[in-house]
């Protein structure tokens, strides 16, 4: 009894070190990045000047993690979105100015913007959230649950194991194998009930998330002094990761790093597009 009860104290403590580990977010979520359709090059006729993207517009709010303000931040720091400005001037859809322009991409100051082009491009971000669903808070609980009937079931196999069946003080023969065996029996059900609660606690960690984004790709007519255009990009994903997206930066930087792949997609094709309609056009 002695040996089965040291096994049972050693599953609990292997148990309550398994379920309070979370484990990183490692394998990244593959996706291609948007490639632009070969052909004939063209002069570029636009400038490329940035994001517009503030407290003004989004929020600076947190919730269940980052605020929608500081997320686009994080994002916006991954490898596709910090180079989409040279992947236009690469592809001779824009001239990036990206990195020279500090304004705030209002139209005053736009009428004073010094270009040789005929456009001047920027993206406004509108919205730019996710939400994360981790299951390790979910874990932490069937853990607690799982090994408090463990231990408690413990106890019993102790307490059972230390009362005698009989006994005797000379006179007379006390039968105690009744109340022995109910606390075994309390013990072995606290037993299965704490180890079935640990099998979902010792899970693999996994993220949920869904993400929803809204860009809008303003053109200015640098000769007429207004926006001529501007359209609309949605980016809407839901997906799972393997792995807490809480356990560490890293982990949030793979889930970064998808978003801004997708996000840069949605914005080289619809810049894709634009460029050949004012191509036409002039």
């Amino acid at each position: 009894m002695k040996k089965q009860i040291y096994s049972l104290f050693s599953i609990f403590i292997t148990a309550l070190a398994l379920t309070s580990c979370a484990t990183a977010i490692t394998e990244k979520k593959y996706i291609d990045s948007y490639k632009i359709e070969s052909g004939r090059k063209t002069e570029p006729i636009m400038e490329f000047i940035g994001y517009k993207a503030d407290s003004t517009i989004l929020s600076t709010a947190s919730e269940t993690v980052m605020s929608p303000f500081d997320q686009w931040k994080a994002i916006l720091q991954t490898d596709s979105l910090r180079t989409i400005g040279t992947t236009l001037q690469n592809e001779s859809i824009a001239i990036d100015k990206s990195f020279a322009y500090f304004g705030i991409y209002s139209l005053q100051e736009l009428e004073v913007y010094k270009t040789q082009s005929k456009y001047v491009t920027f993206i406004e971000v509108a919205k730019n959230q996710y939400t994360i669903d981790d299951n390790g808070s979910t874990k932490r609980i069937w853990g607690i649950v799982g090994g408090s009937a463990l231990a408690v079931g413990i106890v019993y196999n102790i307490i059972g194991a230390a009362i005698p069946s009989t006994s005797s003080d000379g006179y007379y023969t006390y039968d105690y194998s009744d109340l022995k065996n109910l606390c075994q029996g309390v013990g072995i059900a606290f037993d299965i009930g704490g180890l079935i609660g640990l099998i979902p606690a010792m899970s693999k960690s996994r993220t949920k998330s869904k993400f929803e984004g809204l860009y809008n790709i303003y053109i200015y007519d640098t000769q007429t002094k207004k926006i001529i255009y501007k359209d609309a990009v949605s980016v809407r994903s839901e997906d799972d990761f393997t792995g807490s997206y809480f356990y560490d930066e890293a982990s949030k930087n793979v889930v970064h790093e998808y978003y801004g792949t997708l996000i840069y997609n949605a914005l080289l094709r619809k810049f894709e597009e634009i460029n050949r309609m004012l191509q036409f056009q002039n």
